[in-house]
Order: structure tokens, then sequence, then C-alpha cells
């Protein structure tokens, strides 16, 4: 048995769009490997020792805490352009629609 592995991957913007922006940004193969090869290996680190890290913010925004439940009307929603849905409000959808969507998707990811 050979002490390495040769894999080509294919990396779109359409199913990993944060990891096709950053390896864009690399001039070579070569550097685009390395990249990619720290990447996968800090994600191991990180799945071995139970650290799970959360992405760092690109902007900090400042903390509002949520509207009180009683501070808005019930007719402001209308106001705003929003409509409530409800689970039972999908009830019309046919039955096959997820089947639909994923036939339609299935083209992207083949």
């Amino acid at each position: 048995m050979s002490d390495k592995i040769e894999m080509t991957v294919t990396i779109n913007p359409l199913v990993s769009p944060l990891l096709f922006e950053r390896l864009s940004a690399c001039t070579s193969a070569r550097h685009r490997a390395t990249i990619l090869k720290s990447l996968a290996e800090t994600t191991l680190r990180q799945e071995l020792t139970g650290y799970v890290h959360a992405p760092a913010q690109t902007k900090t925004q400042a903390y509002s805490p949520p509207p009180a439940a009683g501070a808005r009307a019930a007719g402001g929603i209308d106001n705003e352009g929003f409509q409530v849905l409800r689970v039972d409000d999908s009830g019309h959808e046919s039955a096959g629609f997820g089947d639909e969507l994923g036939g339609q998707l299935a083209g992207y990811f083949e």
C-alpha cells in the first residue's frame, strides 16, 4: 500500500462559496493545496479535541435586545410587509414538493 493519497477535487462557488473564494485568492496550485490541507487538518484537530470555534465576524455589531412581546401591535406585522406563517399553512403544498425541488437541483450536484 502506498503512503500517499492522490485526489482530484473540484470546488465551485455554488456548492462551497467560502472555500472557493479563499482558494481563488491563491496564486498557484501549490499554494491552494497548502491552504486546503491546512484547513482540513485544523478542522480534524478541532474535532479530535472537541473544541468548536465559532467563525470570526467580519463586522462588529452592536447588540440590541429584541422588543418585548407586548411592545408590538398585532397589526404591526402587516404594516411591515411580513406575513405570519404557521406549520399548518403548508398543508396546501403538494406532497411531492421536496421531490420536485430535488429533481430541479440535481443537475447542480452531478
